[in-house]
C-alpha cells in the first residue's frame, strides 16, 4: 500500500459525523476525524522565517509518538 492509501484507510477508522470541536463554519462538506493520530512532518524554513518543504513522514498516537509530546 502506498503512504496516502495507508493514511486513507487510518483516517476512514477515525472518521466522525460531528465535529470534535466547537464549529460554527458555513461549510457542510467537510470530513471529521476524531483527533487520535498524530502526524510527524519534518520541515525547513527560509531565511525569512517562513515554512518551506514540510514532508509528511507517518503518523503515529500518543502511545508511539509520546517521545515528540514529551519535548514541547
Amino acid at each position: 500500500m502506498t503512504g496516502a492509501r495507508t493514511l486513507r484507510g487510518i483516517m476512514e477508522k477515525v472518521t466522525v459525523k460531528k465535529p470534535p470541536l466547537a464549529y460554527d463554519g458555513r461549510r457542510n462538506d467537510l470530513t471529521w476525524l476524531q483527533p487520535t493520530l498524530i502526524a510527524e512532518i519534518e520541515y525547513r524554513l527560509t531565511h525569512d522565517g517562513k515554512l518551506r518543504h514540510a514532508s509528511y513522514k507517518g503518523y503515529g498516537t500518543s502511545k508511539t509518538m509520546r517521545r515528540f509530546i514529551d519535548n514541547r
